[in-house]
């Protein structure tokens, strides 16, 4: 082969992958829009116990369609300003209502119960 054809093969290949492109994005641009759901996950490893002061300074938020999110997740961190942490959670889980409890009632599980007399 000489040079020439090989600069023809060139050209009609990257004319092939263009095309393709082009019929990809509008394949992806005529999807219906899909509803969303942003829900609130622990930004980091959280302690059993830790009382959420700023709910903005240590939650993020995570993205689920509709319909698929989590029974009973928490949408709104003020919902969950001044409350305790019932459980210890993972970064990225996300927050029921199991989750928390007011500061200072007793955890669901006490580690101590039947030792002390």
């Amino acid at each position: 082969m000489n040079f020439r054809t090989l600069l023809l093969f060139e050209m009609v290949c990257n004319l092939v992958v263009a095309i393709l492109c082009v019929q990809f994005v509008n394949e992806i641009q005529l999807l219906p829009n899909i509803e969303r759901i942003e829900l609130l996950v622990a930004g980091a490893d959280m302690k059993a116990g830790r009382q959420i002061r700023e709910p903005r300074n240590l939650l993020g938020r995570l993205s689920y369609i509709k319909g698929t999110e989590p029974k009973d997740a928490r949408r709104d961190p003020y919902e969950l300003r001044n409350r305790c942490l019932a459980k210890a959670l993972r970064a990225g889980e996300h927050i029921t209502k199991n989750d928390l409890t007011e500061c200072g009632t007793r955890m669901r599980s006490n580690p101590c119960r039947g030792k002390w007399r």
